[in-house]
Formats: C-alpha cells, sequence, structure tokens
C-alpha cells in the first residue's frame, strides 16, 4: 500500500531548530518530492529535493536546509475481549521535535563551519595574505585573526610600524569573527580588537561593510571577507585613533557600534 500524502511531515531548519510546514504546503511538498521536481513554493521560494534545500528565487545562495520524516504511524496491537484492533499512534507535537533539535545542537551549520575554518587555514599556511586564525576558547563559531602585513605603501601601513617601534610590540593587527548561529545566512560580526581604529565603516571597533549588510551572501567565505577588509584598510581612509597609547576595543563596544551603524544602513539606502 502507497502511503497517503499526509503520512509524512516536511520540516525547514530555522535558528531553534527544525519546523514544520504547515498542512496544505506539506502536501505540496510530499507530491512533488514523489515525482522529484524541483518546486516553486511561493514566488519567494523554491526547493530543491535533491539537495534537501529551500532557496530564494532572487538570490540561490540563500539558503535553509529541509528534511523529511515519516510521521510516527506506527500500529499497536490493543487487546478488546478476542479481538485485536490497531490503533494509530499520535504524531509527535512538533514542539517536541524543535526542543529535540534544539537540545542537541543550536547550530544550524557546524559542517560548514567547519569546512570554513579549513579553507582558511589553508589561506593562512600559503601566506598570501600573512594573518594567522584561532578559535577563542575552542569555539567554532568565535575566531581571533591577526593580520600581520599590509601593503607597505599604504598610510596605516606606515602608521602601524611606527606606532609598533615607539609601544615595543608586533605591527599586528588584531581582529575578531563572531559567527551567528545561522551562519552563512547572516554574516559574522566583525570586531576590531586592537589596535583601536577609526575610520571609514568603523564604529567603535564594529566594522560595518556594505558585503556584512545587504552585500552579504551565504556563499561568501571567511577568507574573502577577510580580503575585503584587508583592503579597507589600506584604501578605506582608516588610520590608529591614537599612537600615543596602546589601546582596544571591547567586544560590547564592538556590538554596539555595529548595532547602531546595522540601524542606520537599514534606515539609509544611500548608506555604504
Amino acid at each position: 500500500n502507497k502511503m497517503a500524502v499526509n503520512d509524512a511531515q516536511w520540516y525547514w531548519k530555522g535558528d531553534d531548530g527544525w519546523i514544520a510546514y504547515e498542512e496544505e504546503t506539506n502536501k505540496k511538498l510530499e507530491l512533488a518530492h514523489r515525482r522529484q521536481k524541483t518546486l516553486k513554493l511561493n514566488e519567494t521560494y523554491k526547493v530543491n529535493f535533491k539537495e534537501s534545500i529551500q532557496y530564494r528565487i532572487d538570490d540561490p545562495d540563500r539558503q535553509r536546509e529541509i528534511k523529511r520524516d515519516d510521521k510516527p504511524l506506527q500500529k499497536q496491537a490493543v487487546k478488546r475481549g478476542k479481538e485485536e484492533v490497531e490503533e494509530k499512534k499520535k504524531p509527535e507535537p512538533v514542539q517536541k521535535i524543535q526542543k529535540a533539535a534544539v537540545s542537541y545542537d543550536n547550530k544550524t551549520n557546524v559542517k560548514r563551519m567547519q569546512r570554513d575554518l579549513r579553507i582558511t587555514k589553508e589561506a593562512e599556511a600559503k601566506g598570501e595574505l600573512a594573518f594567522s586564525v584561532e578559535l577563542i576558547d575552542d569555539d567554532l563559531y568565535r575566531w581571533e585573526i591577526k593580520l600581520h602585513e599590509l601593503d607597505p605603501t599604504s598610510q596605516l601601513a606606515k602608521q602601524l610600524a611606527k606606532y609598533a617601534q615607539k609601544h615595543h610590540i608586533p605591527p599586528v593587527i588584531t581582529l575578531r569573527f563572531y559567527f551567528p548561529d545561522d551562519y552563512p545566512m547572516s554574516a559574522p560580526m566583525v570586531h576590531i580588537v586592537t589596535p583601536k581604529l577609526v575610520g571609514n565603516y568603523i564604529f567603535s571597533g564594529g566594522l560595518c561593510m556594505n558585503i556584512l549588510m545587504q552585500g552579504w551572501a551565504a556563499g561568501i567565505v571567511p577568507e574573502a571577507l577577510l580580503l575585503q577588509v584587508r583592503q579597507l584598510f589600506m584604501e578605506g581612509g582608516v588610520r590608529i585613533a591614537d599612537e600615543n597609547k596602546v589601546d582596544s576595543y571591547s567586544e560590547q563596544e564592538a556590538r554596539n557600534g555595529f548595532k547602531s551603524a546595522a540601524q542606520a544602513h537599514k534606515n539609509d539606502k544611500s548608506f555604504e
């Protein structure tokens, strides 16, 4: 016997775990899955069953995982006198499924993070961008990156060399990348730790380039982001705030600055 269309449940992966599609959408998904056809859910989204993803029509790089589960309709034999009747178990509530998913792993894409870290480490080993990357407290979603070299002809590189010599410290710029739970659907936050830099796109240590706002796409990897950050430092009018003291931006300062700039970016279409 073939399963009825409503004997399977489809889910999409949100920030807090797996979320069930509504009944009508679920039926459309199941029918299309049986025919192995790409499904246009609505004017915004399509579903690719082969890749198990839902993606935006206007930006295919913006994707979410989907999955299919047979509803728990296992049959139990229940004795009633001399007869045995079969009774279906009720489907497990969606809330329970979501809770289990969250308790197992509230990060949406560990494999993507592991892949991106590996790619970034490989780029570090090649030495073309002269940087190093380490996890903060072994947290896969928090990276510390040190830029060891800029174009020596850039104004910031010259200033950094004098600053380092004056304070007897390495001529290094320290950054931190904080990846959100729904990465790569959302961009990481970039925190300029030390030295304290000021200039275009920098708000109290929070970096607010367009690539981190409307310009973000799920296909962008940290190495490419780092390349743009490095380019900005060399060409974007960035300088050390105070050459006379060694200082740094705290994470809270950077987050507050990023939040304020993100709101300005959202309200002003000309903001870059």
